[in-house]
């Protein structure tokens, strides 16, 4: 906490490149009004979900165990901190073992999974009718104009609808679901720091966010005697 100006960012920085650790930099903004805002939320239509920079700072970390992730929340208090932050604070009383993160249910990871067999299902069934095998390739078999009508009626699709944009969409949501997974387990090597200012444009913190953690007072650099600071150095 303190004034703008003062090094609160340039902290994390510092200490990041002192400790070789990894250091990302999340700017908060004052319309985040719940944890999706933070973490990132399952787009039904698309079937997939939409992740944020925190949570691919997360992924990241989770990656490489073995290395020190500061993940530093910029003018964290521009937005109200325990609304966008309400699963952390919770999260925060279960210091003594591994804390883990919903992102979605697993219903909607199956129904991504259900598509994608139905899809699978389409394709073996229409190459079984004239003995063509799946190994040949989704594209080439699609060659076939009898083929691509058998699909799209297994399917309930229009005459008109395309198999590749059908085939790249299923293609993108199983990515999704495989690169994010429903349940994430908080990284033990990830540390979150919150820089906030403390003047009329932003939020207070309440005392359930004071409660859990500690704070680092930052006075404006203008004020500092900063001759008796170099000689102290």
């Amino acid at each position: 906490a303190g004034d703008s100006g003062s090094g609160k960012t340039s902290l994390v920085k510092a200490f990041a490149e002192a400790t070789g650790s990894e250091y990302r930099i999340i700017p908060v903004k004052p319309n985040w009004t719940s944890p999706e805002d933070l973490l990132g939320y399952f787009n039904p239509l698309e079937q997939k979900f939409q992740p944020t920079p925190f949570l691919n700072a997360l992924l990241e970390a989770r990656q490489q165990p073995d290395k020190l992730f500061l993940i530093c929340l910029d003018e964290m208090n521009l937005a109200r901190v325990e609304y966008y932050f309400a699963d952390f604070l919770s999260l925060l009383e279960e210091r003594n073992r591994s804390v883990e993160i919903e992102l979605y249910s697993d219903t909607q990871s199956g129904h991504v999974l259900a598509e994608l067999r139905q899809v699978m299902t389409a394709l073996s069934s229409a190459a079984a009718s004239e003995e063509i095998t799946l190994e040949r390739g989704f594209e080439q078999i699609l060659q076939s104009e009898s083929l691509s009508r058998k699909v799209r009626q297994y399917l309930g699709l229009a005459e008109s609808a395309s198999l590749l944009e059908q085939q790249g969409r299923v293609r993108k949501m199983l990515a999704s679901v495989l690169s994010t997974p429903a349940t994430l387990t908080f990284p033990d090597n990830v540390r979150i720091i919150g820089a906030i200012n403390v003047d009329e444009t932003t939020n207070y913190l309440s005392p359930k966010i004071l409660d859990r953690a500690h704070i680092i007072k930052f006075g404006s650099p203008l004020k500092l005697d900063w001759q008796a600071i170099q000689q102290q150095v």
